[in-house]
């Protein structure tokens, strides 16, 4: 990999996605951070949404302050076609675990309301991660 250039690819789908799509997708710049969304007052720390498509973005960013390898956990809002990006491994995991429940049972992830909010890390006083669950 060049080390000197932005790079990103969609390691995830939760649908198959045309050729267009891959590429399109890729783009994070036209995402909402998760993160500032849920510190939004108006959405009171909480958001209640239908996906329309969840994918993830293997990204590598030799200007990155953190990490120069990350990825990014991106669900699109069926309703408003907004999609949220966030590259917390405490919300991968349990939507992971959600699409791997779903999956198991038969149901199509795309018509289970989701509510995404941030609870107080047991580990880390005055912090807090974001977590998804079934609404």
């Amino acid at each position: 990999m060049n080390t000197e250039n932005y790079t990103s690819k969609i390691t995830f789908s939760s649908r198959d996605l045309t050729p267009l799509e891959q590429v399109k997708y890729r783009d994070l710049s036209n995402t909402a951070a998760l993160d500032k969304e849920l510190t939004d007052p108006a959405n009171n720390g909480r958001l209640t949404l239908t996906p329309s498509l969840i994918f993830t973005v293997d990204v590598h960013n030799p200007k990155s302050k953190n990490s120069n390898d990350y990825s990014c956990t991106v669900i699109e809002d069926s309703e408003t076609g907004v999609r949220y990006r966030t590259s917390s491994e405490s919300f991968r995991s349990a939507l992971t675990e959600i699409l791997d429940g779903l999956k198991e049972v038969g149901i199509d992830p795309h018509t289970v309301p989701l509510a995404i909010y941030t609870v107080d890390s047991k580990n880390y006083q005055g912090k807090k991660f974001i977590t998804v669950s079934i609404a």
